[in-house]
């Protein structure tokens, strides 16, 4: 049997928070998204014969902010001096500013809202 999870990514004070449930579907319009919540993703698990699978059918990371270029970054906010220098030596070309303020790295197959 299948069974279908979200996992929210919380802000912590220094490092992320994750909370996950159970849900029928990946519809948002069913989903309460918890008001710290700076992104979510959807994962299923397997189970069978008592063995629980590791999770499978990962979607992108749905970030709740604002997609920012590199040189967007450097020209928007220069203030960012430590973001821009690991943007710059991790080869990593876009971040995004979350709703509460703080920046996360994106993969080119993370999605942002907003």
């Amino acid at each position: 049997m299948i069974k279908h999870y979200v996992r929210f990514i919380l802000k912590g004070e220094i490092f992320n928070n994750y909370k996950t449930d159970e849900v029928e579907s990946r519809d948002l319009n069913h989903i309460k998204i918890p008001d710290d919540a700076i992104a979510y993703f959807f994962f299923d698990r397997n189970f069978e014969d008592n063995e629980i699978s590791d999770p499978i059918n990962v979607s992108p990371i749905i970030y709740i902010g604002i997609k920012y270029t590199l040189e967007e970054i450097k020209k928007d906010f220069p203030e960012e001096k430590i973001l821009i220098s690991n943007l710059e030596k991790n080869g990593c070309k876009t971040a995004v500013r979350t709703i509460n303020g703080n920046w996360q790295f994106l993969r080119k197959k993370d999605i942002t809202l907003l």
